[in-house]
């Protein structure tokens, strides 16, 4: 009996979110959005759940005018609820808000594209969000419901809860384009060890897997304007580091292959490929990179953003060791 009891409460919760949404909150977000103050309330609700980019923006909006929603998500005080981990008043927290809002928008992205599903509609878009519910809490997935589209389910299975780690666009699109019969032997790319990247049996890189690994973490956002052809260079430029330099690095960033990485292509980045071949190639300057490790290990990434990771790799190069 406690068990049913619950359960009407738990849902009687989700309905009282869903109905604020559908009144008040969406009332507040028209009043801030231009596009959905020329519609209808219904027709503003629609767009909203229907565009993943609308409600991105409707998140922000609550993020940064949480003051024009005091009289609407409160505390079970009464008060404005801001953190996730806060009660509302209908009985469920802000976080459980926020992910049916996000899983309602899925699902409904998934249904109205559902053509573009792999597996040729063999897959229906009910099937690709069942796989995928437990995996869609955060607003900050909104943006990536399109991506999310691509991924076939025995991917969504084999990464699991591990799809928080990836939060950019094109680390999405990677994870779609690993094959099936692949990651049946190992993981895919992105989720694997530094070592994928190491030619079988050598401690040297393989160019062609760094080059696979550029193109699904994006790593031309730290070469600003440079062509294929020119990140192809960079990408060979790199690959001539020693064994040396890059066992340095194993024990602090190896676990990670998107770590590791990142952080040899924006080494490359800040100081360019001569210095870069100064530190990391033959003969050259090892005790920097042990330097570098050494800051890691006493400071290490605190987000999984990778622009967050980035900007800490640099400050890490410019200010741990005189680079």
């Amino acid at each position: 009996m406690n068990g049913i009891v619950q359960g009407v409460l738990e849902a009687g919760g989700v309905e009282a979110v869903r109905t604020a949404l559908r009144t008040d909150v969406i009332s507040i977000l028209q009043s801030q959005i231009e596009s959905l103050g020329k519609m209808t309330r219904d027709g503003a609700y629609n767009l909203a759940m229907n565009d993943p980019h609308t409600l991105d923006g409707c998140f922000k909006v609550f993020r940064s005018r949480s003051d024009l929603f005091k009289d609407v998500v409160k505390d079970r005080h009464g008060q404005l609820a801001t953190q996730d981990h806060t009660m509302l008043s209908c009985g469920r927290t802000l976080a459980d808000a926020i992910a049916l809002i996000v899983r309602a928008a899925a699902k409904r992205y998934f249904r109205t594209n559902e053509a573009s599903i792999p597996g040729g509609g063999d897959t229906t878009a009910d099937a690709l969000y069942g796989s995928m519910r437990d995996h869609l809490r955060y607003e900050w997935q909104t943006l990536l419901i399109p991506h999310y589209l691509r991924l076939p389910i025995p991917i969504i299975k084999k990464v699991g809860i591990r799809l928080f780690e990836f939060r950019e666009e094109t680390e999405i699109n990677g994870l779609a384009e690993e094959s099936e019969a692949d990651i049946s032997r190992r993981p895919p790319l992105l989720m694997d060890n530094a070592s994928r990247i190491l030619v079988k049996g050598r401690e040297v890189i393989d160019p062609e897997t760094l080059w696979k690994v550029c193109q699904q973490m994006n790593m031309a956002r730290l070469f600003p304007d440079q062509s294929a052809k020119a990140m192809r260079i960079v990408v060979a430029q790199i690959a001539v580091a020693q064994p040396s330099a890059l066992g340095a690095m194993m024990p602090v960033l190896g676990r990670d292959i998107r770590l590791y990485c990142g952080f040899l292509f924006t080494v490359h980045a800040e100081l360019g490929a001569p210095r870069f071949k100064s530190v990391y190639g033959e003969g050259g300057q090892v005790h920097m990179v042990r330097t570098w490790m050494e800051r890691l290990k006493e400071a290490p990434p605190r987000s999984l953003t990778l622009s967050d990771v980035i900007d800490h790799f640099r400050t890490v190069i410019t200010n741990g060791g005189g680079a």
